[in-house]
């Protein structure tokens, strides 16, 4: 498998995860304010998640940019 499907596909799990158990939550015999902060925990790894994932595809395509200028200028001289 390519690795841009795999990353995508752990993206789409991770994200269908998170809902799952943010609706398990909803659904569990606990206090609300419990639940609230189990919520608010699960919302901030998630963000914590995609900013990582962020700035990951941003280094690549860094240095994807940074080959396509070196090539670019080998060929043009």
């Amino acid at each position: 498998m390519r690795e841009g499907c795999s990353r995508a596909c752990l993206a789409s799990f991770l994200i269908g995860a998170s809902l799952g158990a943010a609706v398990a939550l909803l659904l569990a015999p606990e206090s609300g304010e419990r639940t609230r902060r189990r919520l608010r925990r699960a919302a901030e790894d998630a963000q914590d998640y995609l900013e990582d994932a962020g700035g990951r595809i941003g280094e690549k395509a860094d240095q994807a940019l940074r080959t396509i200028e070196k090539k670019t200028r080998s060929v043009m001289g």
